[in-house]
């Protein structure tokens, strides 16, 4: 079972104040040993102006087209063309098959009407590119997360509202998210009552896949280190709430 051993608790609810979840997630003891899959870890919280606000969120018709086109990157990764992100992914302990993770090639617009393209224009998925092309009617695109590995952030509702991309084809990987909305995996059961806090999106994944929660406990990632409104709604949102761990590998 996934137990770190903690030398001190916070004890949190629902019903605390902004001002005393914060406090009491800072009283968090940072130097415990833990027996997990990841390496030994410690983090010190950037908590501040914790006050309830709603996410941000995107149009309900652009979502949908923003869930088809995650689903088409699931697809993706199974094609026996993505040799690379599935290598990838083997040498972070990942698995796809066990994971919600997909492959951007960075080609999905190719060959599409402009009509068709419109809505990942607005998404921010798309964007014009002054790059040259070879012929004057034709436009040039850069493609968010282009041939990188591709995870899904949910809001409440479960619906996917957002994507984090590791792009695997550059001299360095680089890691971008697509706007500030979601939590990776998912929204927690209101019945959790301890709650692992990650600062990476794959932390989190490699806690999900070592099978080590047990059905009182779950994980969430931070948003490129930071904690947002919406991990705050997350935390008055778990009604059983006794446990608040953040960890940083």
């Amino acid at each position: 079972m996934f137990r770190p051993e903690l030398q001190t608790n916070a004890k949190i609810s629902k019903t605390d104040p902004s001002d005393q979840i914060t406090k009491k997630m800072n009283e968090i003891n940072i130097s415990q040993k833990w027996i997990s899959p990841l390496e030994r870890i410690g983090y010190t919280a950037p908590l501040k102006n914790l006050n309830m606000r709603n996410e941000t969120t995107i149009t309900s018709e652009l979502q949908k087209h923003l869930e088809r086109l995650f689903e088409s990157f699931c697809t993706g990764i199974r094609s026996s063309k993505a040799v690379k992100p599935k290598e990838y992914l083997e040498q972070k302990g990942l698995d796809f098959k066990k994971l919600n993770i997909g492959f951007c090639s960075g080609q999905f617009h190719h060959r599409k009407s402009k009509e068709w393209r419109e809505p990942y224009l607005n998404l921010g998925i798309l964007t014009k590119s002054t790059a040259p092309v070879n012929h004057p009617d034709r436009v040039s695109y850069t493609c968010f997360g282009a041939y990188g590995v591709v995870f899904p952030l949910l809001d409440v509702q479960g619906r996917t509202v957002n994507l984090f991309a590791i792009r695997i084809k550059l001299e360095s990987e680089k890691q971008e998210y697509l706007n500030s909305a979601g939590i990776y995996p998912y929204y927690p059961s209101p019945l959790t009552r301890r709650l692992f806090v990650t600062s990476t999106v794959v932390d989190a994944a490699s806690i999900i896949q070592s099978d080590t929660l047990d059905s009182r406990e779950a994980v969430i990632a931070l948003h490129d280190g930071k904690w947002l409104p919406q991990h705050n709604n997350v935390v008055q949102g778990l009604e059983m709430l006794e446990e608040v761990i953040i960890l940083k590998n």
